[in-house]
């Protein structure tokens, strides 16, 4: 129906990366912060939150993706769909 439209967001959304896959969505990842460890969402197994919190009594802090992450998955839908 629309096939000039490629879809893209953030990992908080909620889709997993097979329904995304599946739907042709792609996803920016948001970041996770553990301790001085910044991780990208999906990088890492959820259990390791967890095992944080356990270890130092500290919940991980979560932040927005930056627009420059949206630009690398711009660029790369670009590179790979230039007409779109």
């Amino acid at each position: 129906m629309y096939k000039n439209i490629v879809l893209a967001a953030e990992t908080g959304s909620d889709l997993t990366p097979a329904l995304a896959e599946k739907n042709g969505v792609y996803l920016v990842p948001m970041h996770v912060q553990m301790g001085d460890q910044t991780l990208d969402d999906g990088t890492f197994a959820p259990e390791e939150v967890c095992a944080y919190y356990d270890r130092t009594g500290k919940v991980p802090q979560t932040s927005a993706s930056a627009p420059c992450d949206f630009e690398t998955v711009f660029d790369e839908i670009h590179a790979k769909y230039p007409e779109k």
